[in-house]
C-alpha cells in the first residue's frame, strides 16, 4: 500500500470511530488532482471523492463539483458561508472548517440540515458565539472546540450524534443543560433504566465554566456507553 494510500485509510477509519485524523503531508503526496475538483483545492485521483483546500487563504467557500463527499477547508480566512455553497453536494459526509473567522451571522439559512448525509462537521477554532443548526440528523461527530460559545441549540432529534466536543468555550452549566433534551445537568437521565440512558461516546466539555461537582452521582451511569467525558 502506497503511503497516500495509507494515510486516507487511516482517515477513513478514523470516521467509522469518530477521531479525526490531521496529517499535514504536502498535497503533492497525493499525485496528481482529479479534474472534478476546484482548480484551486486539490482532489487526489486515487481518492476522487476527497477535495483538500487546506491553507490556501479563501475568503468563501470554493465551488464545490458533485461527487465530493470529504471537504476540507481548514487554516484559512474564511468568515462566511452561503445557504447555496453546497448545493451540488448535498450527501457530503465530512465538512471540515477548522481554523477559519467564522461568526454565526454569517452562516446563512439552513446550509447544515440540507446536507442529509453529513456525518462529521468540525468547526474549531473559529469565531462562534453559539452552537451551529440546524443540523442533520445524520450527524455523528460535532466538534466546536476553541470558540466563544455561550449558548448552545438544542441537540434535540440528533439520535445518531454520539461525539459532541465543546472545549475551550465559554458555557456555563444553563447552556448545557438547555441542550440536551434526553437529559440535563440536574438529572442527567429523567428516567433512569435499562433502556433510558445517552447514546453519547465521547463527551468534552473541558475548558468551561462547568463543575463537575456540580453534577449528580448518576450521570455515569447515564452515559454508560461512554467511553469519554471529560468536563475540566
Amino acid at each position: 500500500m502506497s503511503l497516500s494510500a495509507f494515510t486516507l485509510f487511516l482517515a477513513l477509519i478514523g470516521g467509522t470511530s469518530g477521531q479525526y485524523y490531521d496529517y499535514d503531508f504536502p498535497l503533492s503526496i497525493y499525485g496528481q488532482s482529479s479534474p472534478n475538483c476546484a482548480p484551486e483545492c486539490n482532489c487526489p485521483e486515487s481518492y476522487p471523492s476527497a477535495m483538500y483546500c487546506d491553507e490556501l487563504k479563501l475568503k468563501s467557500v470554493p465551488m464545490v463539483p458533485p461527487g465530493i463527499k470529504y471537504l476540507y477547508l481548514r487554516n484559512n480566512q474564511i468568515d462566511h458561508i452561503d445557504e447555496k455553497a453546497f448545493e451540488n453536494v448535498t450527501d457530503l459526509q465530512w465538512l471540515i472548517l477548522d481554523h477559519n473567522l467564522l461568526e454565526n451571522s454569517k452562516i446563512k439559512g439552513r446550509v447544515f440540515s440540507k446536507l442529509k448525509q453529513l456525518k462529521k462537521l468540525h468547526i474549531n477554532h473559529n469565531n462562534l458565539t453559539e452552537s451551529v443548526g440546524p443540523l442533520p440528523k445524520s450527524l455523528e461527530d460535532l466538534q466546536l472546540t476553541h470558540n466563544k460559545i455561550t449558548k448552545l441549540g438544542s441537540f434535540e432529534g440528533l439520535v445518531n450524534l454520539t461525539f459532541i466536543h465543546l472545549q475551550h468555550n465559554r458555557l456555563k452549566e444553563d447552556a448545557v443543560s438547555a441542550a440536551f433534551k434526553e437529559f440535563d445537568i440536574k438529572s442527567f437521565c429523567k428516567i433512569l433504566g435499562p433502556l433510558s440512558y445517552s447514546k453519547i461516546k465521547h463527551l468534552r466539555l473541558d475548558g468551561n465554566r462547568i463543575s463537575e461537582t456540580s453534577l449528580p452521582p448518576d450521570m455515569y451511569e447515564c452515559l454508560r456507553v461512554a467511553n469519554e467525558v471529560t468536563l475540566n
